[in-house]
């Protein structure tokens, strides 16, 4: 009567395993981007995961029951977790050891097979990014629609305060990708195009919080409506970056510029 359950907690063992694995890959692979659309992408691609899923569990099935008879005085829960974590790693450990082998003969036939998982573990990770950049997109297309991304909020507040957002955080984004560009992305730019430089750097929550709750306005009385650029000297510029150190003119500032390339802020700088 006990064996049915134990058969069932090494299968579960093993799926377990190829589930870690596989989450710890996708984590390593995107853990830059943890900007709130890790479970939506896995959510949209689950019939492709589970597809993956339950392939690789038939092959750790064969490979735990193989292992079982080699193996028959270490536990069993632990030879099918082990056989799971293997099956999903299989992939990527050939396209480390043998993708380099293009020398002729039976190596090359080894390297050819390295070359297809290597398409397919590329097709995996592209259709993940693919998935979480369409959530962005129709999280984008949502804000500019009726109700605002469920916000309650109009596509022109929403629009005013993605600009208001933008110019508070503009310089972390660019001392955090090293970027001195980024101060002056609002020329020529909707806020729809900052809304996915936003996402990325504050991620989903936080940047719907905002949202809600905007920044105070670093600007004396702008609300965020677009506006074109003043003419005016560098002198003048530079009294305008005096009065609000997050202006829009503060890229004239080229000590400012090498701290931003070498992905140091001024605070760092100072101490």
């Amino acid at each position: 009567m006990t064996k049915v359950p134990s058969l069932l907690v090494e299968y579960f063992s093993i799926l377990g395993g190829l589930v870690l694995t596989q989450a710890l890959r996708l984590y390593v692979e995107f853990y830059n981007e943890t900007d709130g659309y890790m479970y939506l992408a896995i959510r949209k691609l689950r019939v492709l995961l589970t597809l993956l899923c339950a392939i690789g569990w038939v092959f750790a099935a064969l490979l735990f029951h193989l292992l079982s008879a080699y193996f028959p005085s270490t536990p069993r829960v632990l030879l099918a977790l082990f056989a799971g974590i293997v099956v999903a790693a299989i992939p990527n450990l050939l396209e480390i050891f043998l993708l380099p082998a293009e020398n002729a003969g039976s190596k090359q036939v080894v390297s050819g097979a390295a070359r297809i998982l290597r398409k397919l573990n590329l097709a995996i990770r592209h259709n993940f990014a693919h998935a979480k950049q369409e959530q962005r997109q129709a999280d984008n297309i949502a804000c500019q629609s009726k109700g605002g991304w469920g916000l309650n909020l109009t596509k022109e507040q929403i629009g005013r305060r993605l600009r208001i957002i933008y110019e508070v955080v503009k310089l972390e984004i660019a001392v955090k990708r090293r970027d001195p560009g980024f101060l002056c992305y609002d020329t020529g730019r909707t806020p729809w195009e900052k809304f996915y430089i936003l996402v990325k750097h504050m991620g989903r929550k936080r940047l719907r919080h905002c949202l809600l709750q905007p920044p105070d306005s670093p600007g004396d009385d702008w609300d965020g409506r677009a506006r074109r650029k003043t003419r005016g000297t560098k002198a003048d510029r530079h009294r305008s970056t005096d009065r609000n150190p997050q202006a829009s003119r503060i890229y004239d500032d080229e000590k400012l510029m090498e701290r931003i390339r070498a992905g140091k802020s001024q605070l760092e700088d100072s101490e």
